[in-house]
């Protein structure tokens, strides 16, 4: 189940119900394909594959409920207004050479696309990127040549950075912040040292590392690291593969770690945000005047089991002060529920109701 809040007009034109704030909410089903009364939508991930050979992936079951509306074109409109022209690749169930969209919007992989199907081969288009926020439609890569069609030279992304947009949207995606901590990188842990304090110790008490271990392994998407542990009057230092992990990833001061505990206890998975490529998913505040973006969120099987459902940190960094301990919800089908919202906790309380519908 993914569930995706819509922030569309909560302010200033919020409305306020008896106290409650009122934000949007639509229910996605497990296969990524919603059944409506005026076709389909399809959440897809651009994963590296996909991206490196300029390809949007659909789904088979998708292509033999409307092959016949198709005739080998296909129309893409996103939500700005932007249309775009290309070819339906049946065979492999796909969207081919949609390279010069994710030029022109600077896409990455592991963005993802809600594909709004209309008909007869048009489909509106919103774009999420690795945070789970929607694009800023208005912001144009400066390289990008309109008049000759051209765009920017196809970036290519190294291994490394493969693997922090691959930790980042997963993290963002499915994470849950209640299993996790941020570090905050500064100059002391960029040092050429043989041992290095990485983790306060707070953190290593929430994190579930204790005395008794000797290494922890960090996962970073596909990529694993085996750290060796020092242990200094109750203080955790990581040896000299933190420094060469470091080197790997290209940190840098500012830039922030998120390190998440596991059902495994000495592995730990985490994920990067780089302070500087931080801004192509940052809300425009001016006055009262908020530019506001959708966003979504996968549901954990321990959200469905609590009954809570996690928000998107990107959502809470700028809505989250606006909205009050309780938040009407309301579905497509007209359905209004109230829950309870914790701004410490980044959650919706007391949803059952609404999983068991």
């Amino acid at each position: 189940m993914r569930f995706s809040l819509d922030v569309n007009n909560v302010w200033p034109n919020v409305r306020k119900f008896h106290g409650y704030y009122a934000a949007y909410i639509s229910v996605f089903c497990m296969r990524s394909v919603l059944f409506r009364m005026k076709g389909m939508q399809l959440l897809r991930t651009v994963f590296v594959e996909a991206y490196n050979k300029g390809e949007l992936p659909l789904r088979e079951e998708f292509i033999k409920i409307v092959g016949n509306e198709l005739t080998g074109t296909v129309y893409l409109r996103v939500r700005n207004g932007d249309a775009w022209k290309y070819s339906l690749d049946s065979a492999n169930a796909c969207i081919g050479n949609v390279g010069k969209i994710m030029d022109f919007y600077a896409i990455k992989p592991y963005s993802v696309f809600l594909l709004d199907y209309k008909d007869h081969g048009h489909f509106h288009v919103q774009i999420f990127d690795g945070n789970t926020v929607e694009f800023d439609y208005s912001l144009r890569p400066i390289q990008y040549h309109k008049v000759c069609g051209t765009g920017r030279d196809r970036k290519i992304f190294s291994p490394a950075e493969i693997e922090k947009l691959g930790a980042r949207f997963f993290y963002n995606a499915m994470g849950d912040s209640r299993l996790s901590d941020r570090v905050y990188i500064e100059g002391e842990h960029l040092q050429q040292n043989a041992y290095t304090q990485v983790l306060p110790n707070d953190v290593i008490a929430r994190l579930n590392v204790h005395e008794q271990m000797t290494w922890v392994q960090l996962c970073l998407n596909k990529s694993t690291w085996i750290i060796n542990l020092k242990w200094e009057n109750g203080n955790l230092l990581f040896n000299k593969e933190w420094t060469k992990f470091c080197e790997y990833m290209n940190l840098k001061e500012g830039d922030v770690c998120v390190f998440s505990r596991t059902e495994h206890s000495q592995r730990l998975n985490i994920s990067i945000t780089d302070n500087d490529n931080d801004s192509e998913s940052k809300t425009e505040v001016h006055g009262s005047e908020i530019s506001a973006k959708k966003c979504f969120k996968m549901v954990s099987h321990d959200m469905l089991h609590d009954g809570n459902l996690e928000l998107p940190s990107k959502f809470i960094d700028t809505y989250g002060s606006m909205l009050g301990k309780k938040v009407r919800l309301s579905f497509g089908d007209g359905w209004q529920y109230i829950a309870k919202f914790s701004e410490l906790n980044k959650s919706l309380f007391d949803l059952d109701e609404v999983f068991n519908n």
